[in-house]
């Protein structure tokens, strides 16, 4: 049994943040996914040793965009922070340049949600 991985999901729709919760906890068994609806919640629990950070950008109170920079300002590495959009994913790309995120993926395909287990095999290979 390998290191624990700390992976958060912070998205307004309860049923995505089940389907993730669920569909990670069954794939990886060294994963400790904690999910939240509540961006301004989910804040208070951001701490630098996150494996991996899942940031809805549409979300009421705080955008996702907003909760990026928080997040960072609280230690998490900007190379550790997906963000999730209904957005084309070409439109996510100007409104998030390369490097300020792991990577930014339109959850409304199902080819770039593909890419989130790749970022996640790659995540539970590591030993940091």
């Amino acid at each position: 049994m390998g290191k624990l991985r700390k992976v958060y999901i912070v998205d307004d729709e309860p049923y995505l943040l089940s389907l993730l919760k669920k569909a990670l906890e069954k794939k990886y068994e060294n994963l400790d996914v904690k999910v939240f609806e509540d961006p301004v919640e989910a804040l208070k629990n951001f701490t630098p040793d996150l494996h991996l950070l899942i940031l809805d950008l549409e979300m009421p109170k705080i955008d996702g965009k907003k909760l990026l920079k928080f997040a960072v300002e609280k230690g998490v590495r900007k190379e550790r922070i997906i963000i999730f959009s209904g957005m084309d994913a070409k439109d996510l790309h100007q409104i998030f340049p390369q490097g300020e995120c792991l990577c930014v993926i339109s959850k409304r395909d199902g080819e770039q949600l593909k890419a989130l287990t790749y970022i996640l095999d790659s995540i539970m290979r590591k030993e940091k």
